[in-house]
């Protein structure tokens, strides 16, 4: 699925190059830490005779925390939009953002000017913090400008608006 919204894209592309740069842990975590858990958990029940629920017990802790690390380190698109859900509906705070997502932000071409602005004042009321939600009512502030725009455009609405002109 192809997002047609610039700041879509943006994060996109933003948590594809993180999601490189974690790749290394990720695989480190999946390949060396998993396997050395097992086998302490077989070194565990062979030298020291621990029973098999609590050795159990102790591998399926240790696996989870492994797999929530895995997968805390994986961003993407759904993943923040999920937690500014959760922000409009819970009031829980998203994540701040990362100064290189800023740097990408400013420097993208395809986000209007519009948008640059608003995330500008948004650091600026915010002592220097910007956290995903305010990217988010961004970025429907956009969609909705955009709908708003394109239903003007019809020829309805172009003879309505005249009236107002008048």
């Amino acid at each position: 699925m192809k997002e047609t919204n610039p700041i879509d894209q943006l994060i996109v592309r933003y948590c594809q190059m993180k999601n490189k740069e974690n790749k290394g842990s990720i695989i480190f975590q999946s390949l060396i830490i998993l396997p050395l858990i097992l086998l302490s958990g077989a070194f565990l029940y062979w030298s020291d005779k621990v029973g098999v629920f609590p050795l159990v017990l102790f591998l399926g802790i240790c696996v989870s925390l492994v797999v929530f690390q895995i997968h805390s380190l994986r961003q993407g698109l759904g993943k923040l939009q999920t937690e500014y859900y959760i922000h409009q509906h819970h009031g829980v705070n998203t994540k701040p953002v990362k100064d290189d997502f800023l740097l990408m932000f400013a420097e993208d071409e395809g986000v209007p000017e519009y948008a640059k602005k608003r995330l500008a004042r948004e650091l600026n009321e915010n002592n220097g913090q910007v956290y995903w939600h305010h990217v988010f009512v961004i970025r429907d502030e956009l969609k909705s400008m955009d709908l708003i725009n394109k239903k003007m455009q019809e020829e309805g609405a172009r003879k309505l608006n005249g009236f107002t002109k008048g």
